[in-house]
């Protein structure tokens, strides 16, 4: 009988996990930095009829977390800290960040390298790194509990 496969988690599922975890932090409302004015809470009524059926400006948003998935993506960015280079740490954090209702990301590889102020092969290389890097560290019952609550497919363990 062959020893059991070791458990590892592959680079391009830390990626998944943070990735997810930057698209709920955007989609979180966030309405300023200074408290609202006074203001009644009637609810607004149309005052064309062509705009009573929803055609209007409305800004597309998404949906906010749930209260239970805060938690994980608090957990989930957290696991940056574990990188212990700096310029790292910030290149992760940056490509994690993908806007919730285009699904692109924020900063591009470019952007990042423009103000990192170096080749973006050297970016995606330092991003990999701290991918495997976060990859190596994470223990069995960790990426289990984000499986259950992101759904990923279990067929992305090889």
């Amino acid at each position: 009988m062959p020893p059991p496969i070791p458990y590892t988690t592959s680079p391009d599922e830390v990626k998944t996990f943070l990735e997810w975890a930057g698209q709920r932090i955007l989609s979180l409302p966030v309405h300023g930095l200074y408290p609202q004015t006074y203001r009644s809470f009637w609810p607004d009524y149309p005052q064309d009829p062509n705009t009573a059926y929803g055609y209007s400006n409305v800004k597309l948003r998404p949906p906010p977390p749930s209260k239970d998935e805060i938690p994980f993506v608090d957990e989930i960015l957290d696991l940056i800290l574990l990188v212990p280079i700096e310029r790292q740490r910030r290149i992760l954090n940056a490509r994690s960040l993908i806007n919730p209702t285009t699904g692109r990301y924020i900063f591009p590889w470019s952007k990042i390298s423009f103000l990192l102020h170096s080749d973006p092969r050297t970016i995606k290389n330092l991003h990999k790194k701290g991918l495997e890097f976060i990859a190596g560290r994470l223990s069995e019952d960790t990426v289990g509990r984000f499986r259950t609550i992101i759904g990923v497919n279990q067929s992305l363990h090889f």
